[in-house]
């Protein structure tokens, strides 16, 4: 992904892009486990759309 360079420069925090952006649904699962959600009631949320839950297929198909 080309990108243009940083446009503001800070002597004391330097600014950086660390990487791409998170693909979407990527970290649903463990946002969810922090805010105490079981697996099966994820499972559940992703089953009715709720929520969306990247699944292996997807995410090594953008991440490899």
């Amino acid at each position: 992904m080309r990108q243009f360079g940083d446009r503001i420069r800070c002597s004391e925090t330097p600014g950086h892009v660390p990487g791409p952006p998170p693909l979407v649904g990527q970290d649903t699962r463990e946002i969810l486990r922090e805010l105490d959600y079981r697996d099966g009631d994820i499972d559940a949320l992703n089953a009715q759309n709720v929520v969306y839950v990247a699944d292996d297929a997807y995410l090594t198909r953008f991440t490899n």
